[in-house]
């Protein structure tokens, strides 16, 4: 699923050798070693569809924002950053711009495209900003 020495199985291979080390800390002092992290991220990626490519992301100030974050790189797929802001009706428009084929943090919105159905191709980062501009598509190896 993930090619050795990624950024997408990062998380997994500290985890591995370090599972107590710190890996992140929320500014209310929960922390989570990356045992803690790995764990969260097997449970977020439970809740990936199989086949998903493009996956929009809700994006919190908190350690499951990471997690869920990771879930999708680790799952194969690209991520789409919801600000934890974001009215329903201004994520919903994201979700349907940038072609994503599933909902990961949100339960009051949904992808409208079936898991595989995005045209996402392998590592790229999309950027959706404003209703007047479209979605921006970069490259990049992670």
């Amino acid at each position: 699923m993930t090619e050795s020495g990624t950024i997408r199985d990062l998380v997994a291979r500290i985890a591995a050798v370090a599972p107590g080390a710190e890996a992140t800390a929320e500014l209310d002092g929960e922390r989570l070693t990356f045992g803690g992290l790995a764990a969260r991220v097997n449970s977020w990626c439970d809740r990936i569809p199989a086949g998903a490519r493009r996956v929009a992301v809700h994006c919190a100030n908190d350690n499951d924002n990471v997690a869920r974050i990771c879930a999708v790189w680790q799952s194969g797929a690209s991520a789409v950053l919801l600000g934890a802001l974001l009215p329903a009706a201004e994520a919903q428009r994201r979700v349907v711009e940038s072609c994503s084929d599933a909902v990961l943090g949100r339960d009051d919105i949904a992808a409208e495209l079936a898991p595989g159905d995005s045209p996402a191709e392998p590592d790229e980062i999309l950027v959706v900003c404003s209703p007047l501009a479209p979605p921006v598509v970069l490259r990049a190896r992670y």
